[in-house]
């Protein structure tokens, strides 16, 4: 693999303003996310991160900005770029199947008017196997545990074999082991040259789980490595007073964000 000086971000924002009405929801926010890292997307609760991810993704007008993927844009890169939503913004009464939704992810080689072949839900139980979800292949995507729907999600984005992943709340909702078994998936992701951007809330794991992180307040605050980024001061910048933990020393052990 190129080392990343020699390639581009999988990444690129500059100057991204956009607004809801008159209210600025992001101010001329600048990022970089580099490929085969974990990258976190941290912030106070309006801080406009679910927003940067839906105006990268074409998902919200832009005032001014620029966006690019791998050094093109959005248009000219689709094909290695997952998105995966907020549950609550899916609707999990759909009537879809588990291997269905993940075989949304062979879209691209299907084409839209190409019925899919056994081969092609052999591709999609493969994906699945990798998250451990093999079994319940069958079963409508309604009645899956929170965590499972994520894992069916990210499952679809390895059928896509995206090189970049970019997962809204990926962690929200779900427990201790099933938060192990995704960040152990993404980890793997990452270390075969994927760049995985999340939004991430739990300040206290940061430091373990990612490689950078940006952090923001409707503007950047700090973007880079956690070992240079992730710091008392940069966190008191974008929280200031919202922030609850004793002495914020990085990497902030049990600091909590208050809703």
């Amino acid at each position: 693999m190129l080392n990343r000086v020699d390639q581009p971000p999988a990444l690129s924002i500059s100057g991204l303003s956009v607004a809801y009405g008159d209210k600025p929801a992001l101010s001329a926010v600048d990022a970089v996310f580099h490929q085969g890292r974990m990258s976190a997307v941290i912030g106070p609760n309006g801080a406009g991160k679910s927003t940067l991810l839906k105006a990268a993704m074409g998902m919200v007008p832009l005032i001014t900005g620029k966006v690019e993927f791998f050094g093109l844009p959005l248009a000219a890169a689709r094909n290695r770029v997952a998105y995966v939503p907020q549950r609550a913004s899916v609707d999990w009464d759909f009537p879809a199947s588990v291997i269905d939704v993940v075989m949304m992810g062979l879209y691209g080689e299907l084409g839209p008017f190409r019925f899919a072949a056994k081969k092609h839900r052999d591709q999609a139980r493969d994906c699945l196997r990798e998250v451990d979800l093999e079994p319940l292949a069958d079963r409508q995507i309604g009645q899956l545990s929170g965590g499972q729907q994520q894992r069916v999600f990210i499952a679809r984005a390895l059928a896509q074999k995206a090189d970049l992943l970019i997962l809204d709340e990926p962690l929200a909702g779900v427990d201790a082991a099933t938060e192990r078994t995704i960040v152990t998936l993404l980890k793997k992701l990452a270390g075969e040259g994927s760049a995985i951007i999340t939004v991430h809330h739990d300040l206290s794991t940061v430091r373990d789980y990612y490689d950078d992180v940006l952090i923001m307040d409707v503007r950047t605050v700090a973007n880079g490595t956690v070992v240079d980024t992730f710091t008392e001061q940069k966190l008191a910048d974008a929280y200031g007073g919202r922030l609850v933990g004793a002495g914020l020393p990085a990497p902030v052990p049990g600091a909590k964000v208050e809703a």
